[in-house]
């Protein structure tokens, strides 16, 4: 299905008409100047309070725990595994949420929301902000 039709647009121009007819849609647009938003670094956290940067554990968090210290390679690492969110899903977050200390040095992570995420019996990785229940899944987070 096209979205345009005879040569015009099937929204006459007026992009908030898409936007209205998905519940939650106006969440989602994160992308446009001045939208509020925040960058999430998700953090797997397994049973026994672990923590990695992949489901399977094996990838170390820099500056997590006993390690104190974040070099270049870890701010890669980590913005390499952050991603943009919505601000309205960050509202109410606790201190859970609080980046490590280590990371306060770099402004890039600084200003990030963590987000850790545990894997249920039902196998989904999620985490709850707020009111609010965030999952991560092969598309990326998405608010359930």
């Amino acid at each position: 299905m096209s979205w345009r039709s005879g040569g015009r647009s099937t929204w006459g121009g007026d992009w908030s008409r898409l936007s209205s007819t998905v519940e939650g849609a106006e969440d989602l647009l994160t992308t446009r100047l001045g939208a509020d938003g925040a960058r999430a670094v998700c953090v797997f956290v397994d049973a026994e309070g672990g923590a990695s940067l992949d489901e399977a554990g094996r990838v170390p968090v820099p500056g997590w725990g006993s390690s104190s210290r974040v070099d270049r390679e870890g701010v890669a690492a980590l913005m390499r595994r952050s991603v943009p969110i919505p601000g309205g899903w960050v509202r109410g977050r606790t201190e859970e949420h609080a980046v490590p200390t280590a990371w306060e040095r770099w402004a890039v992570l600084a200003g990030s929301v963590l987000l850790p995420v545990r894997q249920g019996g039902d196998g989904r990785w999620t985490c709850r902000i707020g009111g609010r229940e965030l999952e991560l899944s092969d598309v990326g987070v998405s608010s359930n």
